[in-house]
């Protein structure tokens, strides 16, 4: 009875090994490798049961670009599955990548340059040239056409270029000037020609271009007034009327043409020994040495005729206390000078008035010890002559006589503090 149950045991065991033994799947290795070595990698790798799909990736190193599969694998994609169907080999092939190609830069196109051609006549009267002037680009080759006034003809052209024909050409590679000079044309009568004076005023206020001085009978002038620094034009006189910067007219005798500017900005008063709202020095107080400050100006309206300058103490006991007064001073004069004389009359033909220390002139600042006032300075400038005796020309007395004729006034003051 125990080797018939030892007999069925041993069955059984046998029987489960061989069930077992069954079950187990069957498996395949997967063998990868890279060309040339070290090249990059390719996974993954290694032992799948039959049947698995295996999705192997070739990855390059730096350098490198992947070429191609071989083995049982190909194809040039990086990823590729594998049937394991049987032990697989693959290999992965790559290259050396080649450098890029860099695109040459673009160079910018240079800008272009620019050359100025100015011309002109001589004499303006006998005539013309075109074009008279402008920028040209380099290279442009120019054509200069000279047309002469009745009774001229070309002389000769000079400056940078040359010839005698009533046309020449250039070649703009630098700023050329050039002249075409006219002549008298041989067999015929010069003709009448008129003076035409120009000035301007005031003399320093401008100048007026062209200054030709001559010109043919009914010739067309045409001038353009050219403002000094600080100045500007206000109109044409002689002559002429007009108050365009640039005028025209036409020459049928000898003329006369003055161009009038005017001072730019407002009337402005400074001077050069104190600030506005600064402190007046001392030497220009009775305890110094009682002289006059120097003062300037500018600004003065065009119709100024003179100017009057007037200097008090409004902070005075009882009233406004007088300095001093000055007036009639000359239209052209913009300043004055550092200790005047206690006269009348100036120099410059400017007069004093009376302060209200009964004196003719300047009178300083004289203080009590503690006390600090403020001293004004208004200048005024007017439209006419004050008929007015020095010795009777109080502060009140100038003021009336002005009190209509006031173009523009300016003030600054000063303090001082015994």
């Amino acid at each position: 009875m125990k080797v018939i149950q030892r007999l069925i045991l041993v069955i059984t065991l046998m029987t489960m090994l061989i069930t077992a033994s069954s079950c187990s799947p069957i498996q395949y290795e997967l063998t990868t490798s890279v060309e040339p070595a070290d090249s990059g990698t390719v996974s993954p790798g290694g032992t799948y049961n039959e049947g698995s799909n295996i999705r192997v990736t070739a990855t390059p190193k730096e350098g490198y670009i992947f070429d191609r599969w071989s083995g049982d694998a190909s194809g040039s994609s990086t990823e590729q599955t594998v049937v394991m169907n049987a032990d697989k080999n693959v290999t992965a092939h790559f290259k050396i990548k080649e450098p890029e190609e860099k695109e040459p830069p673009v160079e910018p196109e240079p800008e272009p340059v620019y050359y100025t051609l100015t011309v002109k006549a001589e004499p303006s009267y006998a005539g013309s040239v075109t074009p008279s002037e402008g920028k040209f680009k380099e290279g442009t080759v120019v054509n200069l056409i000279a047309t002469p006034q009745p009774g001229y003809a070309v002389k000769v052209w000079s400056g940078d270029v040359s010839g005698i024909s009533n046309s020449v050409v250039v070649t703009m590679n630098e700023d050329k000037e050039i002249t075409v000079n006219f002549e008298v044309a041989q067999g015929t009568v010069q003709p009448k020609q008129y003076t035409l004076t120009t000035s301007v005023v005031p003399s320093n206020g401008g100048l007026i271009t062209p200054s030709t001085d001559k010109y043919n009978v009914h010739a067309k002038v045409i001038l353009t007034a050219m403002p000094a620094d600080r100045y500007e034009f206000h109109h044409w006189g002689g002559d002429i009327s007009s108050s365009e910067i640039t005028t025209s007219f036409h020459i049928d005798g000898d003329m006369s043409v003055i161009a009038y500017f005017e001072e730019a900005g407002d009337l402005t008063l400074s001077s050069p020994v104190f600030t506005d709202k600064g402190d007046l020095p001392e030497l220009y107080t009775c305890g110094g040495e009682d002289i006059s400050p120097g003062l300037s100006w500018w600004g003065a309206p065009f119709e100024t005729k003179s100017f009057v300058l007037i200097m008090d103490d409004p902070d005075a006991p009882q009233a406004t206390f007088t300095h001093w007064v000055v007036y009639n001073v000359p239209s052209d004069i913009r300043f004055i000078a550092e200790n005047m004389p206690i006269a009348a009359e100036l120099p410059d033909g400017s007069i004093q008035g009376i302060n209200n220390f009964g004196k003719q002139g300047y009178g300083g600042p004289c203080l009590s010890f503690g006390q600090r006032h403020e001293y004004r300075f208004t200048l005024y400038a007017v439209d006419t002559i004050i008929v007015l005796s020095p010795y009777s020309a109080t502060k009140s007395a100038v003021l009336a006589a002005i009190k209509d004729h006031i173009l523009e006034q300016t003030r600054i003051s000063v303090y001082f503090q015994n």
